[in-house]
């Protein structure tokens, strides 16, 4: 206590004061001492809480403390100039503060002037040791000013909230998955789309992320922050957002920790704001276990979890089942321009009909679209045919609005029969080029029965050109819908038998039964022999490369489409894992209860290269 610096200046002020007192004479003394009292002002500072950002508070104490060591060092100058040495009388000089505080200021920036100087030995001696500890002093409050300095950056400022809507992605921000999430969501096709995106991420974008933000700047913003940080969250104005998006790193080493990582992030957006919408990206299929837990996560604030295992393995699944079933739902899902020489007569060299023909079909996109009262009443099947023959789109799905609970919507995948009449708000989804041609659903049959073409003669000519070809298109997707959905289809049952409540529910449920053994099997049964293998024909063989220690991939879910009751019981095909036995063995447990799934222990390496001689469906 007694060493303390309040103690330390009191010792030195206050018995001066009483001097003055007793001699009646006025003695300036170590009063200059009493400015050391600014540095408990960092305190106040640090307990009030004041100043948020941690630079700029580390910033403040800096400079507090470099003006109390400034101005106590003027003082004591001060002093000894005009009081002179004790030996020497005549080495007083009569200079002021103010130029004590000049001097010391220039003598501690080395620049030394020479217009002002210490004429005491004291004051000599001590301007030796104060341009030391002054450089010390600077040299360690280089880095907090180089820190302030940095924080001055364009990304460390608050997105303005404008009248436009915006999102916030977090998560995993690279080049790749910046540059992969801006081209499909501010593309030319999407109409009317005029969303903000607002990256937030830890760290400092890359050249190519600046660029690219710089390029696209009335469109995207970038905040350096942390999703963890409720300071952060609130500078994305993320309360004001209409989803929040957190993305995962696909490449992971660590998928769990990625995952952790994620639902954190999950957690404190959700802590920050309870209605907004969060759509997050996952890796591991247990994963999606902890997101239920989490107090206002679910599908009431349309929070959703895109599962990156689950839907590859379901993908390549039905891509058995359906040979370029995946190629067809990549180029429906991703926004593609058509180029620019399919339609022109001049193509490059090398291109094929077949070449243009796919080129123009991979520009078709899912899009939704309210339907127009005009279709309320009509059978799903008749807006159908209407769409399809009248305004050149093809509408497989539509949204209606369940009758028992009025606040949920439930989406029909081809609910062909005639048995759904469309209502009032129902909303439809298409394949199209762009969501411009959906302006014709919109205001089908609005201005009058003489108008039931909604397009104009640019429009016209244009389709005229291309009816062969978009003719031909449109009924192989048709026939390709139609096909995909014929098992569904014949087990529904008759118009007289449920209520179009029950149908939904079955639409909704049929695709999660399965094919199931009827007891669960032992991993040591279900390991093939070589006399077996010899006996297999057209099976699926799946490679695994996972070692022992390798993250699981849940390979139910790639086995359960192939187990659909969609499919008869007799056309199943036998799968063949064939891999690590440690790795499959841990794996196991989500593939006991399903019939014709065999394993082979892959030990050295021409066991793998002899699979590759069986018939694989892929």
């Amino acid at each position: 206590m007694w060493l303390e610096l309040a103690s330390f200046v009191d010792f030195f002020t206050i018995p001066p004061v009483v001097v003055t007192i007793i001699t009646s004479h006025t003695w300036l003394g170590f009063r200059f001492m009493r400015i050391l009292r600014l540095i408990q002002f960092s305190d106040i500072i640090r307990i009030t809480g004041i100043i948020k950002s941690g630079s700029l508070l580390q910033l403040t104490i800096a400079a507090i403390n470099f003006f109390s060591f400034w101005l106590a060092a003027a003082g004591f100058i001060h002093m000894i100039e005009n009081y002179g040495d004790p030996w020497n009388e005549d080495s007083a000089q009569d200079i002021s503060y103010l130029t004590c505080v000049y001097f010391t200021m220039v003598t501690m920036s080395t620049v030394g002037y020479g217009d002002e100087g210490a004429g005491t030995a004291i004051g000599r001696a001590f301007v030796v040791f104060f341009i030391v500890g002054g450089l010390a002093l600077f040299a360690s409050y280089t880095p907090v000013i180089v820190d302030y300095i940095q924080t001055l950056s364009p990304y460390e400022g608050e997105y303005k909230k404008e009248e436009r809507l915006h999102v916030v992605v977090c998560g995993h921000v690279t080049e790749e998955s910046v540059g992969n999430f801006l081209a499909d969501f501010l593309h030319k096709d999407r109409a009317n789309n005029n969303t903000v995106v607002v990256f937030l991420h830890t760290e400092t974008p890359s050249i190519a992320v600046a660029a690219l933000i710089k390029r696209l700047y009335t469109r995207v913003s970038y905040i350096r922050g942390s999703a963890l940080h409720p300071r952060d969250l609130q500078r994305v104005k993320l309360q004001h957002a209409a989803a929040c998006i957190v993305l995962a790193n696909k490449y992971s080493s660590d998928p769990d920790g990625e995952d952790s990582a994620n639902i954190m992030r999950v957690i404190s957006a959700k802590n920050c704001c309870k209605t907004i919408r969060v759509i997050v990206q996952l890796i591991q299929v247990e994963s999606k276990l902890t997101l239920q837990n989490i107090p206002g996560f679910g599908p009431a604030c349309g929070d959703d979890v895109i599962c990156i295992n689950e839907l590859k393995l379901g993908i390549i699944a039905q891509n058995c089942l359906s040979p370029g079933f995946s190629t067809f739902l990549a180029n429906l899902v991703c926004m593609r321009s058509e180029p620019h020489f399919v339609h022109n007569a001049s193509s490059p060299a090398g291109t094929d009909e077949w070449e243009k023909m796919y080129l123009h079909g991979a520009a078709y996109e899912l899009y939704p679209a309210a339907l127009s009262v005009t279709f309320v009443g009509k059978t799903f099947d008749d807006a159908v045919r209407i769409c399809y023959d009248e305004l050149d789109l093809v509408m497989f799905a539509i949204s209606v609005t369940d009758p028992v609970n009025p606040n949920k919507h439930r989406m029909l995948l081809s609910p062909v029969g005639g048995w759904l009449t469309i209502m009032p708000g129902s909303v439809g989804f298409f394949i199209a080029e762009d969501a411009r041609q959906l302006e014709r659903v919109k205001t089908y049959g609005l201005y009058g029965r003489d108008k039931k073409r909604m397009r104009s003669d640019m429009e016209m000519t244009q389709l005229s050109e291309k009816a062969t070809s978009s003719t031909k298109r449109s009924s192989s997707i048709s026939n390709m819908l139609s096909s995909m959905m014929s098992p569904m289809k014949q087990r529904l049952p008759s118009n007289n038998a449920v209520s179009p409540v029950h149908r939904m529910m079955t639409l909704a449920d049929m695709s999660f039964e399965r094919h199931c053994g009827a007891s669960r099997r032992t991993y040591e049964e279900a390991i093939l022999e070589h006399q077996q293998c010899l006996h297999l024909s057209g099976h699926i063989v799946v490679l695994m490369f996972g070692q022992r220690d390798s993250s699981l991939l849940g390979l139910n879910y790639l086995v359960a489409p192939l187990r659909s009751v969609a499919i008869a019981h007799k056309d199943s095909k036998q799968v063949v894992f064939v891999g690590n036995g440690e790795y499959l063995r841990r794996e196991w447990p989500s593939l006991e209860n399903f019939e014709k799934v065999g394993v082979i222990e892959a030990r050295f390496k021409h066991d793998v290269i002899a699979t590759h001689c069986w018939t694989v469906m892929l």
